[in-house]
């Protein structure tokens, strides 16, 4: 069994109220992956067509083929000379470096994840962005959990599509078991990872992001 830590949270309300409420917290948290950069982080920049690529974040929900789909991508220096651990760049691609890849490739849905190799294009541009991956997680999962998540809902599909999440829940019995990666099916912008993969990163002292915590409750 999962040891579990009862916690009482005073919330203040912007009109003046306040309420308490217990949250019933899991030992281990979850993470969201998110870059973090400085000004002279290395930043890929990279262009496309319209005609060519309708969405640029396909390879994240469809099958696509890969030597096809990135050739109609241009890469260019962007800016910064200090390479880390992940790569930022102009369209969301999560690029990840060798020894990171190496550790996501740990996770134990490692069906629900692929790592597409950068185009030869891109070494053209710097090649030290050999070794790097565009990280592809497939796995979406409803498991924000909306009572206790301070949650921006998009005003067209609310308690549906999060615009933002400026304090993260997740909701323990809908996280499926042995799951160390996913998407939020409600704001599928940056990967959730367990704690077990959020703490080789740590030891691994990986640069260019950071680990928010989202308890479970």
């Amino acid at each position: 069994m999962v040891p579990h830590t009862m916690v009482t949270v005073i919330t203040s309300e912007p009109h003046g109220n306040t309420y308490t409420k217990t949250i019933n917290y899991m030992s281990k948290p979850f993470y969201l992956l998110k870059y973090l950069s400085h000004s002279e982080s290395y930043r890929l920049a990279i262009d496309y067509s319209l005609e060519e690529v309708v969405d640029p974040l396909k390879f994240l929900y469809d099958k696509i083929s890969p030597e096809v789909f990135f050739k109609n991508f241009q890469f260019s220096y962007g800016s910064g000379s200090v390479f880390q651990d992940g790569i930022v760049n102009d369209i969301g691609w999560y690029i990840v470096s060798d020894r990171l890849t190496k550790t996501l490739q740990s996770v134990k849905n490692i069906e629900d994840v692929q790592f597409f190799p950068l185009p030869d294009t891109a070494y053209g541009v710097d090649n030290r962005l050999r070794g790097y991956n565009i990280l592809a997680v497939k796995k979406r999962t409803p498991c924000l959990n909306k009572k206790l998540s301070d949650i921006r809902w998009s005003k067209t599909s609310p308690e549906r599509h999060a615009i933002a999440i400026y304090k993260g829940y997740l909701t323990d019995y809908l996280i499926p078991n042995n799951c160390d990666i996913f998407y939020l099916d409600e704001y599928p912008v940056c990967p959730i990872l367990s704690s077990e993969i959020a703490m080789k990163m740590k030891a691994l002292k990986i640069s260019g992001f950071d680990l928010e915590e989202y308890p479970v409750a």
